[in-house]
């Protein structure tokens, strides 16, 4: 059984459910996420399945497995997030988090 994190604060979609990251089998919602942001977004990231498998395979700190979470409904993946840290020439450390929600899934919660 997977170590599925318990989040619950301020979630009000019926039927969510949330998971870590499965390996390869990830980058394909991964891409129609980010493709469907794009759209409503009027941004650009252009990324392919072979784009996302290319950076995941030279993350540095960051690691998947531990350092992602995937948001579902149904069999259907609603939207991700992946957090990594650097460090500052000066200063302290510096965690950042980057993540997608498929636009008819926003702002609820």
């Amino acid at each position: 059984m997977e170590d599925v994190p318990a989040v619950h604060h301020g979630v009000r979609i019926a039927g969510v459910r949330f998971r870590p990251f499965r390996g390869v089998g990830g980058f394909p919602p991964i891409v129609a996420i980010m493709d469907a942001c794009n759209r409503v977004d009027r941004a650009e990231y252009n990324e392919s399945v072979e784009d996302v498998a290319h950076v995941f395979a030279h993350l540095t700190n960051s690691e998947p497995s531990t350092d992602m979470l995937f948001a579902q409904v149904g069999d259907r993946t609603i939207a991700w997030a992946r957090v990594f840290w650097k460090d500052e020439f000066r200063g302290p450390r510096l965690y950042c988090s980057l993540g997608f929600v498929a636009p008819p899934f926003r702002r609820k919660g």
